[in-house]
């Protein structure tokens, strides 16, 4: 069973760029890693340029067989990609130009996570957020939400 999710970056104007990601979407695991692998500007333009994720690890990296499992793309982190790495056309990234319409795609591709890097000025790392598709359509800040989540699990 999967746990879909979808990835965005807002612009200036309100607008959104957002791709699919299959697997683990639960904030405990993408969240965990947009946060401390994505948050710089140009790393989540990489991501994004690559369209629809199967599975998001902690870089882009390389091409790889997309059924090699375990193998050469866990070893090294890499991200697998619908696109590059099985060869699937029309998996590029999307743009919406309000959070609902983003929210509602999710809906539509069955995911219940999105995330949203707020990174209005390029030359800075933006700050994430994210939404539970089954709720109302506020953003929660991720890193709070997961440093609440540690503090849970330790006690």
């Amino acid at each position: 069973m999967s746990t879909r999710s979808m990835i965005a970056r807002r612009y200036e104007d309100g607008s959104f760029r957002a791709v699919y990601v299959h697997w683990d979407g639960y904030p405990e695991h993408n969240g965990r890693v947009l946060l401390s692998h994505y948050s710089n500007v140009d790393n989540l333009n990489s991501l994004l340029d690559e369209g629809d994720i199967s599975c998001l690890r902690e870089t882009v990296g390389e091409k790889h067989d997309f059924g090699e499992t375990p193998g050469l793309a866990n070893k090294n982190e890499w991200t697998t990609f619908y696109g590059r790495d099985r060869g699937e056309k029309n998996i590029e990234a999307c743009t919406f130009e309000t959070l609902d319409e983003l929210i509602a795609a999710a809906k539509e591709r069955w995911s219940i996570y999105v995330y949203v890097l707020d990174a209005l000025d390029a030359a800075f790392d933006g700050s994430w957020s994210f939404n539970r598709c089954s709720m109302d359509g506020d953003l929660q800040d991720l890193e709070a939400y997961l440093r609440q989540v540690d503090l849970e699990e330790s006690a």
